[in-house]
């Protein structure tokens, strides 16, 4: 779950209990989402970074900063290209790189 505190939470679905708290983001976390995969978590923020974290540990693996608060974040098909969405652009990246060329779209 996101939250105003600037936090996510990573909840055992079986259990309901709270299995570690994600921080980083310096504002509120609009939006998270988890691989088809399982292995990754992204949480996208106000402070206009979407950060990817292994899932399994709750450890930062990697920051993108964008050019303004990001409100979505999804997975591809593809397990490793992530969409991320400002209130003006829509940006495609690959988990070990930087923006996938031919695939920003400025609103």
């Amino acid at each position: 779950t996101v939250s105003s505190d600037s936090t996510v939470k990573n909840w055992n679905s079986l259990t309901g209990r709270l299995r570690y708290t994600l921080r980083g983001h310096e504002g509120p976390v609009l939006a998270c989402a988890i691989s088809p995969d399982g292995k990754w978590l992204i949480s996208a923020g106000s402070d206009a970074t979407a950060r990817i974290w292994d899932s399994a540990s709750g450890n930062l693996v990697t920051t993108t900063r964008l050019d303004g608060a990001v409100i979505s974040c999804a997975w591809a098909a593809a397990e490793s290209l992530i969409v991320l969405t400002t209130r003006t652009s829509m940006e495609a990246y690959r988990l070990n790189g930087g923006p996938v060329q031919g695939l920003t779209l400025r609103l």
